[in-house]
């Protein structure tokens, strides 16, 4: 007598048809791709070119998700693995926890923080903006709970956040100051520069 499926195979659930025939593990492949691509670009001049007709793609990707829900794309991650798009590309997904995807990036990355040019700081970029907090120094600090954190909130964005925090604040967190001094040095110059030299030394 035959043995009785297993629970597992009670529910098989078909591929999902994002569009144009692509799968969600498509996304992941194409991304992880690029992400590949990307590393073999030596030079700043061959990645300045080969980002001018990445990111679009890369976007529209993303954008696909917003219909899959996160849970089914952590499964996915956890089977093919995980990448700094991976997290990116989760932020798109239904029912997405900026919170989560910042802690789950910062153990991906050993709490490294993303240096310029690296696909870290390239992935934070396509952070789906919805799940943003307001571009200001002081909304920032709350989400953006570590340094790494805080970064990839930062260098998700192109325009510096709006410097809108007292002087103690700024104080007692002299390590996020340096990180939007960094990132963003021509804003930095309204900082004052007692405090500005402060977080240098921090």
């Amino acid at each position: 007598m035959a043995n009785k499926p297993q629970k597992a195979y009670r529910q098989l659930v078909r591929p999902v048809d994002l569009g144009d025939g692509l799968t969600p593990a498509d996304v992941w492949r194409s991304l992880y791709a690029d992400e590949q691509k990307w590393l073999e670009q030596m030079t700043s001049m061959e990645r300045a070119i080969f980002r001018e007709s990445m990111d679009g793609n890369n976007m529209q990707l993303c954008a696909l998700l917003q219909a899959f829900s996160a849970k089914r794309w952590l499964s996915i991650c956890n089977g093919l693995g995980w990448t700094p798009f991976s997290f990116a590309a989760l932020s798109w997904c239904q029912d997405a926890v900026l919170e989560d995807i910042l802690y789950g990036w910062e153990h991906l990355d050993a709490g490294q923080m993303p240096m310029p040019n690296s696909t870290t700081e390239r992935a934070a970029k396509f952070i789906n903006p919805k799940l943003l907090p307001e571009n200001q120094m002081s909304k920032l600090l709350v989400a953006g709970v570590t340094p790494f954190a805080f970064a990839l909130l930062i260098h998700a964005r192109q325009e510096a956040p709006l410097f809108d925090i007292s002087e103690s604040v700024a104080r007692a967190n002299l390590d996020y100051v340096w990180i939007y001094a960094t990132v963003f040095p021509k804003a930095a110059k309204a900082i004052p520069v007692d405090i500005a030299l402060a977080a240098a030394d921090s």
